[in-house]
């Protein structure tokens, strides 16, 4: 079974400690069967770095492209999907190092569930500086992590776009990622996100077939945070809230049963837990109450910031349509 590994990448400053990482733990993956796809957004200086250094040190088949305006993360991958040839299309992000079992242990979850039509796995964090005091493990996922305390296989209704696959007749059945949905640098307004969220939802309810969680399958994401980390953690809370509304919009049903699951863990399990074995220590205070408290705060906005838009614009076309 072949496996293509597909890369996007726009920074040039992502380039020597981050790319340059991701592709020397592609090298090291156990499994010999892979092609790498990398998707350069819009930055030719970083696609001539990558062209000169590239056979130094990567001795794997690889395919580069160039794309000559800023397309966004989710367009990159479809391009990255439409010029894969392996049979399982993976994804990594420009600032993860995959573990050398990496794409083995991948297959191996493939071969045990073969109705299955997508495998991810755990990220953990890398951190290139201290480790926030104040950042409980429950909201990792604000910084690319996973937050499941998973021991063993399960399914899942998606996991994290910088660890995680599909077979390719997967794409071939239900479409490509919603590009409406996706980061792209430079972009005003809200960072809409969770294309990967979108598209492993539609997969599922479509093909009516399951995404396996392996725990073995790691990748370790670099984290470096700095004196805005505040302000990140406020802007990526209520960009999660906004996103999530716009997905839970494209479906009749109910799909975010993954997020009340955990808001309702939080505060009716994780808070109380706390209460009882906090010592009053300001940090621990800080860890345990503040942050998830600003956090659950600015989701909950962010979701009905979307909301009420979608509740007034149809009133403010009809007062716009009223007075021409």
């Amino acid at each position: 079974m072949k496996v293509s590994v597909i890369i996007c990448t726009h920074l040039v400053e992502r380039f020597q400690n981050g790319l340059y990482n991701t592709l020397k733990s592609l090298e090291k993956q156990t499994y010999p069967d892979l092609d790498t796809i990398i998707i350069v957004d819009g930055n030719r200086k970083l696609y001539e770095i990558i062209m000169s250094q590239l056979s130094s040190f990567y001795k794997r088949e690889i395919k580069v492209i160039l794309n000559k305006k800023n397309m966004g993360l989710a367009h990159c991958r479809n391009l990255g999907v439409k010029n894969s040839k392996g049979d399982v299309v993976a994804f990594l992000d420009d600032d993860v190092i995959a573990d050398s079992h990496w794409i083995e242990n991948i297959l191996d979850t493939y071969n045990s569930f073969p109705n299955c039509i997508g495998v991810g796995g755990r990220i953990l964090p890398l951190w290139e500086s201290k480790k926030p005091i104040f950042l409980p493990k429950e909201l990792y996922w604000l910084i690319g992590c996973s937050y499941e305390n998973s021991s063993g296989l399960q399914e899942v209704r998606n996991t994290f776009g910088s660890n995680l696959s599909f077979r390719k007749k997967t794409f071939d059945s239900v479409g490509l990622f919603n590009e409406s949905l996706g980061k792209k640098s430079g972009e005003k307004g809200f960072a809409v996100q969770g294309e990967e969220t979108e598209f492993c939802i539609r997969a599922s309810q479509t093909l009516g077939n399951k995404i396996i969680l392996n725990p073995k399958a790691i990748v370790y994401h670099r984290v470096n945070y700095n004196t805005k980390i505040w302000n990140y953690i406020i802007r990526r809370s209520f960009d999660e809230g906004y996103s999530k509304a716009i997905i839970r919009s494209f479906f009749p049903n109910n799909v975010l049963k993954t997020e009340t699951s955990y808001l309702k863990n939080l505060i009716f399990q994780y808070f109380p837990n706390k209460i009882k074995t906090n010592q009053s220590d300001f940090n621990q205070l800080t860890r345990d109450f503040f942050t998830p408290a600003i956090v659950v705060l600015m989701t909950i906005s962010g979701y009905y910031s979307f909301k009420l838009n979608q509740f007034l614009l149809p009133i403010l076309r009809y007062f716009k349509r009223e007075s021409k």
